[in-house]
């Protein structure tokens, strides 16, 4: 007999008429209260334990209904089922120089099954991608903020944003007023560190980029410098035109 994926399993259940008579299961999934003086989180705001505690696990519980009511056994073979499905998808749809096929198939495995640890890069870019989603990555002990895909400058107002602790412990789910460049300007003004991007060229290239994003160059501001102020710069212009 042929296994089944979650894939095709999970049609049949969303359509099964008698869902709505079952009292939905919420082991792992108890929504906790943000508090700003704990959490280090705004009023409004949410967060949901991780179980398991895999990137894919976070994005699953932030797109699918049916993921949230499993158990945490349960959660494990889809989270099987849908690591093959993606590492199928990946040679497909993925393609160019900055996926290599063995390693991205390695990334997709550590961050779709493998818990407490820290995940390749290629693997989190590869579900951005696959699964269609942004991630913030918050660190509360250095106060610091991550990003994948991890150029803000190529980040899209169309698709969705999830916020996790850097641990994959908990998803953060913000306030339907969230803006990203709001909320970046504001934990940089907290003394947070954010992994802004770099922008690349020549001086006369960093300068005309500045120009271009309204950015003020000091003078005698070395390369490396500039390379920072206009990478940022960019970045800042670019969510601050985001119809949010």
């Amino acid at each position: 007999m042929a296994t089944l994926t979650w894939t095709h399993v999970r049609p049949w259940l969303s359509a099964n008429p008698h869902t709505t008579a079952l009292k939905p299961f919420k082991a792992g999934g108890v929504s906790i209260q943000g508090h700003p003086e704990v959490e280090g989180l705004a009023a409004g705001w949410t967060k949901k334990a991780v179980a398991p505690a895999t990137p894919l696990s976070a994005i699953l519980l932030a797109q699918d209904v049916l993921y949230n009511g499993l158990t945490e056994e349960g959660r494990r073979g889809v989270l099987r089922d849908e690591t093959t499905d993606l590492q199928e998808k990946s040679v497909l749809f993925l393609k160019g120089r900055q996926w290599p096929i063995r390693r991205t198939a390695e990334g997709i495995v550590a961050a779709g099954l493998e818990e407490g640890k820290s995940w390749p890069d290629l693997g989190w870019e590869a579900l951005c991608v696959l699964r269609e989603c942004q991630l913030v990555l918050l660190n509360e002990d250095k106060r610091s903020l991550s990003f994948y895909p991890a150029d803000l400058r190529t980040w899209r107002v169309d698709t969705p944003i999830y916020i996790l602790d850097h641990e994959v412990r908990y998803l953060h789910k913000q306030p339907a007023s969230f803006g990203l460049g709001l909320w970046l300007s504001q934990k940089e003004g907290a003394g947070w560190s954010i992994a802004w991007p770099v922008a690349d060229g020549t001086v006369v290239e960093l300068k005309t980029a500045a120009e271009k994003v309204n950015e003020t160059v000091p003078p005698r501001l070395s390369k490396d410098a500039l390379t920072k102020r206009v990478g940022r710069a960019e970045a800042v212009h670019h969510l601050a035109h985001w119809s949010e």
